[in-house]
C-alpha cells in the first residue's frame, strides 16, 4: 500500500471529521475511491486524470467560496488537508 493511499485513507475515515479540514470532502473521497481501484497502466492513467480535473476543480471552488462568503473559515483547503 502506497503511502499516498494511507494519507487519504487515514484523512477520509469514518472517525476522522474530515468537514473541518476541506472545502469539499465528497472531491477527496472520490479520490479515495480511484486510489483503491488502481490497478494497472491504463487505470493509473485514468487515476492521473481524475485526480487532476478533482484538485482544479476543487481549487477553483474553494477560491469561490472565499470570494463569495466573507465569514468562509480561511483555514480550510480545497481537497486535502494541510496541503491544498
Amino acid at each position: 500500500m502506497s503511502v499516498l493511499m494511507m494519507m487519504v485513507m487515514a484523512v477520509v475515515s469514518e472517525t476522522n471529521c474530515v468537514v473541518k479540514f476541506v472545502t469539499l470532502p465528497n472531491f477527496l473521497s472520490a479520490f479515495k475511491y480511484e486510489v483503491k481501484k488502481s490497478a494497472n497502466l491504463p487505470i493509473w492513467l485514468l487515476f492521473g486524470f481524475v485526480a487532476a480535473n478533482l484538485t482544479y476543480a476543487a481549487g477553483e471552488t474553494h477560491r469561490w467560496y472565499l470570494a463569495k462568503f466573507e465569514n468562509y473559515p480561511a483555514n480550510r483547503h480545497a481537497i486535502f488537508p494541510y496541503v491544498y
